[in-house]
């Protein structure tokens, strides 16, 4: 509902890493008891979570038991959850999972774990039912390649970054269009670049941050 905030962490007092998750309808100010909303049994070490424009809750978790990415949703504020779907037929890591249109549309961001890593793409048009093929954004030829993606939807277009070769970089997309050429953000010449994060503003406006030394 309007208003609620979903807190989600992994938590292994089951003896994996599990998803677990707690709401709050004051702000912040009280908190549900923790639930566990989805049981993999060989555990997880990596998920994200995104509510998309009808109020549903979107959650993509890689499954230690065979590597790869599956989507789980919601529809009623995490009280119940599909049954897990696979988006990626390959063993990921590091996932991201945001809202990429206004009715419904959803971009999951990942690496691939085994050889060079590179970024991946995964879109949905109908709320998570079905996913496209992966498609690589990426084209690293040296270990360890690019890692830990970031993405953000603002103003119709599609924004995602990563850290590659001691460098942070983006590319973008608009609705319906193709994916832009690679930019580097970070100076090449300013030591490593690593972790970026990136976030919209009411104004349409981008941040992106990253540590470096």
């Amino acid at each position: 509902a309007a208003g609620t905030l979903c807190l989600f962490f992994l938590d292994d007092r089951s003896g994996a890493g599990q998803i677990y998750m707690m709401t709050s309808l004051d702000k912040g100010n009280s908190w549900t008891v923790s639930n566990q909303i989805y049981f993999a049994g060989a555990g997880t070490d990596g998920f994200s979570a995104c509510a998309d424009a009808a109020g549903g809750l979107n959650l993509v978790f890689n499954d230690i038991s065979d590597g790869k990415l599956y989507f789980l949703k919601s529809s009623d504020g995490g009280s119940t959850w599909t049954v897990k779907s696979p988006v990626t037929g390959f063993s990921s890591a590091n996932p991201i999972i945001v809202p990429a249109a206004a009715g419904g549309g959803l971009s999951v961001f990942c690496e691939n774990t085994a050889g060079i890593k590179n970024i991946f793409t995964a879109a949905s048009e109908n709320g998570g039912l079905t996913w496209s093929l992966p498609l690589a954004l990426t084209g690293a030829l040296s270990a360890p390649g690019a890692q830990n993606p970031r993405a953000v939807f603002s103003g119709g277009i599609l924004f995602a970054a990563w850290q590659r070769e001691n460098g942070i970089f983006l590319k973008k997309k608009a609705s319906g269009g193709n994916w832009s050429g690679e930019l580097r953000l970070s100076d090449s010449a300013a030591g490593n670049a690593v972790l970026a994060c990136i976030a919209a503003q009411e104004n349409n406006s981008l941040v992106c941050a990253w540590a470096a030394d």
